[in-house]
């Protein structure tokens, strides 16, 4: 986890400085809302990280099949999410967007079967720390 963490704390790094030039800086809130997720997600997959206008860190993941998850890191206590979910047997997207907190985030990413997006894999921790797997990667 070591590597994963170095990926995200240079790419924090260089959003910081970024903003040196600009008229916006980092949302201390967001920043510790952001590594509490990535501390309690278990190999948490390194993919697009942005710090937004408001000051805000936003975390995206997208796959081959055009599922995507967004984050929006406001607080400890609140997750902006959006989520997009192919569903084959309906040719369509399923949406859904709201305000969560870590724990509920997490919970949304299972119930939608997409862990492998955040965690390279289709399992993951649940709240109280115990393995629950949801399916198998070929």
């Amino acid at each position: 986890m070591i590597e994963l963490d170095l990926k995200f704390v240079n790419r924090i790094k260089v959003l910081v400085e970024q903003t040196k030039s600009e008229d916006c800086s980092l949302n201390s809130g967001s920043h510790e809302a952001f590594w509490e997720f990535a501390r309690t997600s278990q190999n948490l997959v390194y993919d697009k990280l942005f710090l937004l206008e408001n000051g805000n860190l936003h975390a995206t993941w997208k796959d081959e099949q055009r599922n995507h998850i967004g984050l929006e890191f406001v607080d400890k206590q609140t997750i902006g999410f959006v989520i997009f979910k192919w569903r084959e047997s309906y040719e369509s997207f399923s949406r859904l967007s709201g305000f969560d907190t870590i724990d509920g985030i997490r919970e949304l990413i299972i119930a939608y079967e997409l862990n492998n997006l955040l965690f390279g894999f289709n399992d993951s921790l649940t709240q109280n720390g115990e393995r629950r797997v949801v399916g198998t990667v070929d």
